[in-house]
């Protein structure tokens, strides 16, 4: 029979034994972070995707959000993928349902919402008619993060948000919101990121010092090979 990804796949012992600590932690009941930092097509992609395939086989659930460079790329891509993905799953898809009128923002962001679910309280939506800019921001960061917390404590869950250099600020201030409320929940983030120069006051460089912050959190940097 034909090998499958993790037989055929060559080298980076190193970063997947890292990865399964993480993911120990994670099994253990807390949140853990890792971090994979590599210069630009290095192979980080084809390394998280055969450790999720991993994961999956041990029981673990994956969420994945790719983060994308460009106009025109929608505010919050990665999450918006991520809740995508909870509305196929036939376990948490009520857990994402239960976002339907919560802010302003999320019908704009996730039309599906609107169309899937049924029975939204119209005290909810009115209320959240009247939201500011600022209050729908971190309403939606709130709203969004619950979802998660819950899902993550109805099953095992790794989280992969890929290319985290290309994350809007908003896209980043979710994933402290996340990282914040998380902390004590058994989940694993993985985190992408490609290593260059960061002009001072970029909001990755505060995301990095958050994420280090972590106390199970493990920095995996990769190199090409000899």
């Amino acid at each position: 029979s034909a090998p499958d990804a993790a037989s055929s796949f060559v080298g980076r012992d190193h970063a997947r034994a890292t990865l399964r600590e993480c993911l120990a932690r994670a099994h253990g009941g807390r949140c853990a972070v890792a971090i994979v930092r590599r210069p630009a097509d290095i192979g980080k992609t084809r390394l998280t995707e055969v450790f999720v395939d991993e994961a999956q086989t041990s029981g673990w659930h994956a969420l994945i959000g790719r983060c994308r460079d460009g106009e025109g790329v929608p505010a919050y891509w990665p999450w918006i993928q991520i809740l995508r993905r909870l509305l196929e799953h036939p376990e948490l898809r009520e857990e994402a349902e239960s976002l339907t009128g919560c802010t302003q923002m999320i019908a704009g962001l996730i039309p599906e919402l609107e169309r899937t679910a049924t029975g939204a309280d119209p005290e909810r939506r009115s209320s959240a008619g009247a939201e500011s800019t600022e209050q729908s921001q971190f309403l939606f960061y709130d709203a969004v993060t619950r979802v998660l917390v819950r899902c993550a404590r109805r099953r095992h869950i790794v989280f992969v948000l890929e290319d985290l250099q290309w994350a809007g600020a908003g896209a980043l201030r979710l994933l402290e919101h996340l990282l914040f409320e998380a902390a004590s929940v058994g989940l694993l983030l993985i985190a992408t990121v490609r290593d260059q120069a960061w002009e001072r006051g970029h909001p990755l460089i505060r995301m990095l010092s958050i994420l280090k912050q972590q106390n199970a959190c493990e920095e995996i940097a990769l190199r090409g090979f000899s």
